[in-house]
């Protein structure tokens, strides 16, 4: 039962550096010793999940760093719509996964840490960017063992995703709702958490809408 009341700590936490992880401590006027993983539960001990998001927030500079890239900046944009697909890669860490969002002609890749968690829509989760691709591969991936989603117009890329939902979206001022087949609707509040060290692009936070 601990480890699963610490799962959405150590997903908002798992990004983080070691050193990026002492600094949350310093700013909260306590210490953190060990490993990465000793420090997460140290902090997850200490905080709840809604004070870890906020010291995330306050803790990362929002200006765009030279050569940072993003094709949309979901946090900027009024008003976004289109089909969603959410994909589970089964040769990365259980759970991590990515939401293809449709972008006009593109698709817009956000990776997720857990998605399990995503779905449950109860807690606050990061989702990074992670480019834009063909729209073709929105639906790239299969459906069930061995069976391609219908709409696939290729075979599966090399990581060879699973599609578990898929459904619309919509984004208006910052707010961001998916009604999903299987999962129904979800709703979220999303900020810029920070520029990403790897890839310049941004990463967000995703804050639940009751």
């Amino acid at each position: 039962m601990r480890s699963l009341r610490l799962e959405p700590a150590r997903n908002l936490l798992g990004n983080l550096t070691l050193a990026e992880l002492q600094r949350l401590c310093e700013r909260q006027g306590f210490e953190c010793r060990g490993q990465k993983a000793a420090v997460i539960d140290q902090i997850a001990t200490r905080l709840d999940i809604v004070e870890i998001a906020d010291v995330l927030l306050a803790m990362f500079a929002k200006r765009k760093p030279a050569g940072a890239r993003a094709e949309v900046r979901l946090d900027e944009e009024t008003r976004l719509s289109g089909d969603v697909a959410v994909h589970v890669l089964p040769r990365a860490k259980a759970g991590q996964g990515r939401l293809m969002l449709e972008t006009g002609d593109r698709c817009l890749q956000l990776r997720l840490g857990n998605v399990p968690l995503f779905l449950e829509n109860r807690a606050p989760v990061v989702a990074a960017d992670a480019g834009s691709v063909s729209h073709d591969l929105m639906f790239d991936g299969f459906v069930a063992r061995r069976r391609l989603h219908p709409a696939a117009g290729r075979d599966p890329s090399k990581d060879r995703p699973f599609i578990i939902d898929e459904g619309g979206y919509g984004l208006r001022n910052g707010r961001l709702r998916f009604d999903l087949r299987k999962t129904g609707l979800i709703s979220w509040r999303i900020e810029l958490l920070r520029w990403s060290a790897r890839g310049n692009r941004p990463e967000y936070l995703l804050r639940p809408i009751a």
